[in-house]
Formats: C-alpha cells, sequence, structure tokens
C-alpha cells in the first residue's frame, strides 16, 4: 500500500474507499437479485404459458434513478472539492518552476538553484509548483502523494501539496511523451524544516553573490527585461508608459479593449509575450512586437519571476518580512546545535550524511536503525537521548565501540533535551 505522505492523500484515499465499497456492495447486491431471479423465475419450474406478464413499476423505477443519482453527485462533489483543494491550495511558502522535457523533469528553485530528475522539500510546508512544458505535454505524477497535472508546452499549470512525511519518494511522467516516457522519473526528498534550510542555504553561500537583493531568478529576470527593452514601454513603479504598469499588477483583473478581462497570471504573460495583439489592455494600442523565437523557455520562467515580484502579495510578503523582528531568546533546537558544537560532536558526526567516526546524523530520526548485535531499532527520542548518556548500550553496525564518550554528567537536563531536540531536526 503507497504511504500517505500528503496533506491531500488521506483525502483521496476516503475518496478511493468510499467508490470502492460502494461498488462492491453494488456488485454484491447485483449478483444476489440475479441468482435469486435465476432460480426463482427458471423455466424449468414453469410452464412457459402460465407465466406472469411483468409490468414495470413507476415509483421503484423512479426510486432507485433518484438514488443513484444522488450517489453520483456525491462523488461528484466529493471529488470536485478535493480537485478544487490540489489546484487552489493555500499561499505558499515556497514556490517552484518545474519544466518537463523529453526526457527529464528541471526544478528551479528561488535562489536560482536547478536540480534535474530531483525535488527537494520541506517538510510541512506548502509547496506550489508551477509547470510547463519546453517539447511536448507531460504530466507530473507523486503517487505517495495523490498528486497528478498535465505539464503543457506553451502554457502554465499549477501544483500544490504539503509533504507531511520525511522520506525519499517517487515522480512519473504520467502522460506518454515519446521514446524514453518510463524513464522520465524524479526523486522527491522530503527534509525535515531545519535540514531542508541548511541545504538550501548552504548552496546560496556557495554561489558566487552579487550586489543585487534580488532572489537570483528575480534577478535573471530583470536582465532579460532590461535586455529586450521591455523597460522602454513598460514601467514597474507605477508610472505610465506605451504599454502598462507591472507594479500591482501580478495576481489582479486587467480589462481589456474588447470589453473582457483576464486574471494577469503566467499563461497571460506568455501569451502577451508571444501573441501580444490577442489581448490588448484597454486605454492601451496594440504596438508590442511579438518574441517568439526570440525568448527560450527558461527567459520567459525568469521574466515572469521579475514582473510577478511587483505583484501585491509578493510586495507584501517582503514588507512583513523587513518588518519582522529578530528573535530575542533561543529555540530549544537552536541552544541544542550550540551545544552540538560546543560539545564537539561535529567531530565525529556528520549532519550532510557524509561518513565520518560514528553515524550521520542526517535523516536520523524515526529511522531504522542495524545495530552490531543484529537487532533493529526506531531512532526516537528514547533512543537518541540512551546513545548521548550511554552510547555503547545500542551500538550500530559497521562502527566501533567505546569511541563514544558518555555525557550522562557532562551535560544538564536541558542540554540533554535541547540537543536531542536539535538531532530531531536535522
Amino acid at each position: 500500500m503507497l504511504s500517505q505522505a500528503s496533506t491531500i492523500s488521506t483525502n483521496v484515499d476516503k475518496l478511493y474507499d468510499f467508490i470502492f465499497w460502494t461498488s462492491f456492495v453494488s456488485f454484491v447486491l447485483i449478483i444476489v437479485a440475479m441468482l435469486y431471479f435465476v432460480v426463482k423465475f427458471h423455466r424449468r419450474r414453469k410452464e412457459e404459458t402460465k407465466t406472469a406478464y411483468i409490468t414495470g413499476h413507476g415509483p421503484l423505477e423512479f426510486s432507485v434513478a433518484t438514488i443513484l443519482f444522488v450517489l453520483v453527485m456525491v462523488i461528484f462533489a466529493w471529488g470536485w472539492i478535493d480537485y478544487r483543494k490540489i489546484i487552489y491550495g493555500p499561499d505558499p511558502q515556497l514556490e517552484i518552476q518545474l519544466m518537463g522535457r523529453q526526457w527529464m523533469w528541471e526544478a528551479t528553485y528561488p535562489n536560482g538553484r536547478k536540480l534535474k530528475n530531483e525535488l527537494v522539500i520541506p517538510m510541512g510546508q506548502n509547496v506550489r509548483l508551477t509547470m510547463t512544458s519546453a517539447d511536448v505535454i507531460h504530466s507530473f505524477y507523486i503517487p505517495d502523494f495523490r498528486i497528478k497535472q498535465d505539464v503543457v508546452p506553451g502554457s502554465y499549470t499549477k501544483l500544490w501539496f504539503n509533504a507531511v512525511a520525511p522520506g525519499e519518494y517517487t515522480a512519473f511522467c504520467a502522460e506518454y511523451c515519446g521514446f524514453d516516457h518510463s524513464r522520465m522519473l524524479a526523486k522527491v526528498q522530503v527534509l525535515r524544516p531545519k535540514a531542508y534550510d541548511k541545504w538550501y542555504k548552504k548552496w546560496k553561500s556557495d554561489v558566487s553573490t552579487t550586489s543585487s537583493d534580488l532572489d537570483p531568478l528575480v534577478s535573471n529576470g530583470k536582465k532579460v527585461f532590461e535586455q529586450k527593452g521591455c523597460n522602454a514601454c513598460h514601467s514597474v513603479d507605477g508610472a505610465k508608459g506605451v504599454g502598462p504598469s507591472f507594479l500591482h499588477s501580478f495576481g489582479e483583473k486587467t480589462s481589456f479593449a474588447d470589453g473582457s478581462s483576464v486574471t494577469f497570471d503566467e499563461n497571460y504573460i506568455q501569451e502577451s509575450l508571444m501573441e501580444p495583439s490577442a489581448k490588448v489592455v484597454k486605454g492601451f494600442t496594440p504596438v508590442m512586437p511579438t518574441f517568439k523565437g526570440q525568448l527560450q523557455t527558461e527567459d520567459v520562467n525568469a521574466l515572469i519571476s521579475y514582473i510577478k515580484s511587483f505583484g501585491k502579495s509578493e510586495i507584501a510578503k517582503r514588507a512583513q518580512q523587513e518588518s519582522a523582528q529578530p528573535k530575542v531568546e533561543l529555540t530549544l533546537e537552536d541552544m541544542g546545535e550550540q551545544v552540538f558544537v560546543q560539545k564537539a560532536c561535529n567531530a565525529c558526526h556528520s549532519i550532510d550524511g557524509r561518513e565520518s567516526v560514528g553515524p550521520s546524523l542526517l535523516e536520523l530520526y524515526s529511522s531504522r536503525r542495524h545495530l552490531k548485535d543484529g537487532s533493529r531499532v526506531t531512532a526516537d527520542e528514547v533512543y537518541i537521548t540512551e546513545s548521548i548518556v550511554a552510547p555503547n548500550a545500542k551500538i550500530v553496525s559497521g562502527y566501533l565501540t567505546d569511541a563514544m564518550p558518555s555525557y550522562e554528567t557532562g551535560l544538564s537536563e536541558k542540554e540533554l533535551k535541547a540537543l536531542v531536540e536539535y538531532i530531531k531536526g536535522i
């Protein structure tokens, strides 16, 4: 049975269970009724000339039809509600751009990091994928999360989820897309928030920094915006130009010269770049040239990120982050990190998966550990605490006995609790 690794997976499973048991009960009732009528009205039991003429029963037929109609509508409404939850989720805490191409997946993070056939996400956070294709139609599908959405060239689709269990999962392409369709797989790694934060910031500190305060993806979009001369007609500060300003535009309704309107989103920006005369904003003339064939998909994605950064929600989010006061008191987990360094635990235990004198602490919590005596144990709080105060009680297979000293008297109760909390979050 597949694990229920996202918040929506339980809802989807409940719906499928309802459909299964409804179908099962219906099947049993039909078979029982069929057998009953086969036996009761078998031709050998009565002469054909004496068989009673059966007429319809209006109230019964109407009742059965009504019950079946209500049942189907319940399934439809239930499925529609869950579908809307997947497509229109809450505001994301992390937004990742995902591109499908024959035959691989490429994820781009806000800090500019790109992963091929891999997706690293934090547990317990709302994640939104903004997806497009560079060639043919693909479909991004994570069975353990119970989510799937088509990825269409020249268009943007979105998918929302919140992972509830750390671990490694597999994403598939669920739409036949050519020769290597069956190998178009991606690894989805769910990390605890602390571990994800370290993974995210470590790469950011490794790359070359610039004087710009913008995220690398937004910064790349700004370069495209300026290189292609978009700033000659469009402002980002509200000033009116040859074309409309992008300040507070993203996510809002935009009215056109023909009286229609549409939400200013990724698909509208894509269409305006390739077919600028298709929807002309009210009060402006159709003078914008097409950029079809002049922009790569990566350039369009970066440009969209830049324009999006001037939307009301993004500006409000940045203002909230800037006004947020730094924490004065250390959390228990932060205190545990200090103890980890002060007691030189990092001399023997890595936090990034690398082998050392002792086992790595990355994703230790809740994992199953093989011990030297052949037994297995779950790395819960009790096991981690015991490993600190009595390290020789349960030695992990492949590591030396007596290599780690006991901290039974070297740590206060609060320090011990903080260290355990820190290790849980790695």
